[in-house]
This record gives C-alpha cells, structure tokens and sequence, in this order.
C-alpha cells in the first residue's frame, strides 16, 4: 500500500501555533517525539476509511461512527473488517447470532461495552479492595 501511495510510513503531525503582528498563523508539523506510524494519503483512494487496525499496533478505540470503516491490515494490504471479527473484538462467543444488517450491526457494536475488559477491570478492583 505504502509503495502504491495509498499510505505513508511517517511521524504524525502536530498543530504549530505562531503569533505574528497580524494575527496567528497555524501549520502542521512533523512531531518525532512520537513513533512513526501509517498516515492514508488524502485523495488517493477511492473508498473512505476511518482506522487501520494492525495486530502489531495498539488498537484504536472503536465507536458506533466507526465501525463500518475499520480495515485490517491482511498481508501486504487491507480489507474491511467483518461483522464477525467485529463480534470477537467486543468479546462476544462465536455462536453468537446478531439478527440485523451488517450496518446496524456495526452500529450496535460502536455503542457495546467490551464484557472482558469490564471483567478484567472489576476483577482487579476487586483483588485491590480484598489486600486492604
């Protein structure tokens, strides 16, 4: 993807605020304080996405405007994630049947509480209260 000039391996960008005597000026800045990541290069593709999820990345959080823009990245490069996938993020078991459309699926997982993270969490705020 990178070699085609869909996406560029590169800092992200910080806003720079500079004051002039006319007034203030804006741009956006490479910041290499933080890692390098994949940026999408503006224009170049023809369907919209809104994030990449990378197994080897941290994962952004996922909400309901989302869901039906995420893509994966799938050998050398990137699909759509699927309804199903999208259920095994959020922690549901794979007998799990959702009886509506792939968009109001999304929808609805945008808007779900990840059950194992909520357990993990309640779990060890539980261990801490018992050491007390």
């Amino acid at each position: 993807m990178t070699a085609k000039g869909y996406l560029k391996y590169e800092y992200p960008k910080k806003l720079v605020r500079i004051e002039t005597g006319q007034g203030t000026l804006t741009r956006r800045e490479y910041d290499t304080t933080k890692k390098k990541g994949y940026n999408i290069v503006t224009g170049k593709l023809s369907f919209e996405i809104n994030k990449i999820l990378d197994s080897n990345d941290i994962a952004p959080t996922l909400v309901a405007t989302d869901m039906e823009k995420l893509y994966v990245v799938d050998n050398d490069g990137l699909r759509r994630l699927s309804l199903k996938e999208g259920l095994r993020l959020f922690g549901y078991p794979e007998s799990y049947k959702f009886n509506v459309s792939e968009k109001e699926g999304f929808d609805l997982l945008g808007n779900t509480v990840v059950f194992p993270v909520i357990k993990a969490v309640a779990g060890r705020l539980i261990d801490s209260l018992n050491k007390r």
